[in-house]
């Protein structure tokens, strides 16, 4: 599934962040990458969470 997804998300999000402009500072790109990383993990935790426990219990 990432194989499908990857491109459509994940590439734009990281590729500011892998490839900053020359006059941006690095404090600042790190964060970003940080604040994209954390988003994507919570995200992706709440999606889990909500299909595991909301939608689909097992007796």
């Amino acid at each position: 599934m990432s194989f499908l997804t990857m491109p459509y998300y994940v590439n734009p999000l990281l590729g500011r962040w892998l490839r900053p402009p020359p006059d941006e500072p690095a404090a600042r790109s790190n964060l970003r990458g940080l604040a994209v990383v954390a988003v994507a993990t919570a995200f992706w935790a709440l999606v889990f969470y909500l299909v595991t426990v909301r939608f689909w219990t097992l007796p």
